[in-house]
């Protein structure tokens, strides 16, 4: 078997590849030692345990045998009464906290007791927890003043910082209380005001009117900022440069630059027309391209028209 292992390894050994095969050969018989040492410690273990589990029988046995199998009576009696000493310790206190808790109203049965109208789109901005402590207070001011019905109004005030809500309930006996929600941390605070329903409803349309007063005012600064653009846009499209000013005299070799907002619609020099690219807002040529249409000696009118309105009209002499 050696030799048939060794003409082996001489073979790759040939082919170049003997020292993969002493590197399997390594891993290999790693593998083979780890696999026995795992298997060995199995067996170690079990073994040990075995011996564990029947030591731990024998001393069961021999326990029963000298107290018939019924245990230390004892000890039974000592958990016993630390039991009934541990029932001893629990005040009475605690006991009508538990009681106290048991009996607590919940929202279902406020909502059986009261009246509650419009009441459930607090639920819109606010937590599970704070509206039914908003609950407990109401139940509590209608218990103490025998009313059932509580109708939440159409008016509410929210502070600049949208932290701050501020909503108005209304009791069956006409009184009217607050509620303030502290978006941020949740707290909730229900006094009663000194408004009657007829106020409510004054602030809220108060409110409104100011609203509508700084709506209105917004909608009118917007409509005359728009004006100024579109007037400052069309006066912009109206605008035409050129390189020309009334009251000179030019060389015939003098190149002329134009330039719109809008697309140039004539040119006409004299009054005879000078012919514009469609669409073109800007143009250029020399004076001496239309040296037939030029005055010498007189002044010369060149006429500008744009289609968004612009108008200009420039007088100039030329020489040679």
């Amino acid at each position: 078997m050696f030799k048939k292992i060794r003409c082996f390894y001489w073979k790759k050994r040939d082919q170049g590849k003997g020292k993969q095969v002493k590197l399997f050969a390594l891993i290999f018989l790693l593998s083979v030692i780890l696999m026995g040492t795992c298997v060995g410690l199995k067996i170690y273990t079990w073994v040990n345990d075995s011996k564990m589990y029947a030591e731990e029988d024998s001393s069961l046995a021999s326990a029963e045998d000298g107290n018939g199998g019924l245990g230390d009576i004892n000890d039974i009696d000592e958990d016993i009464d630390s039991d009934d000493d541990e029932d001893d310790d629990i005040d009475d206190d605690e006991l009508l906290d538990q009681w106290a808790k048991s009996s607590e109203m919940t929202r279902e049965k406020i909502e059986e007791k009261l009246d509650l109208k419009n009441m459930d789109t607090f639920l819109g901005y606010m937590s599970e927890e704070a509206y039914d402590e908003l609950l407990l207070q109401i139940y509590e001011v209608c218990k103490e003043k025998n009313e059932t019905s509580v109708k939440r109004l159409d008016y509410q005030i929210v502070s600049e910082d949208a932290y701050l809500v501020t909503s108005f309930i209304l009791l069956g006996d006409g009184s009217v209380y607050k509620t303030d929600y502290h978006m941020k941390n949740g707290t909730v605070v229900f006094v009663e005001t000194g408004y009657t329903e007829e106020q409510v409803y004054e602030l809220k349309v108060e409110e409104e009117r100011v609203q509508q007063e700084a709506l209105l005012k917004e909608q009118e600064e917007e409509r005359q900022r728009l004006e100024a653009e579109k007037k400052a846009k069309e006066e912009e499209a109206k605008k035409i440069s050129i390189n020309l000013e009334s009251g000179k005299t030019y060389n015939f070799s003098k190149k002329v630059k134009i330039k719109t907002g809008s697309v140039i619609t004539s040119v006409k020099l004299n009054g005879k027309k000078i012919r514009v690219k469609e669409n073109a807002s800007s143009m250029k040529f020399k004076l001496k391209k239309f040296k037939k249409k030029l005055k010498k000696k007189k002044w010369n009118k060149l006429v500008i028209k744009t289609d968004a309105g612009g108008y200009m009209k420039i007088k100039f002499k030329v020489k040679k």
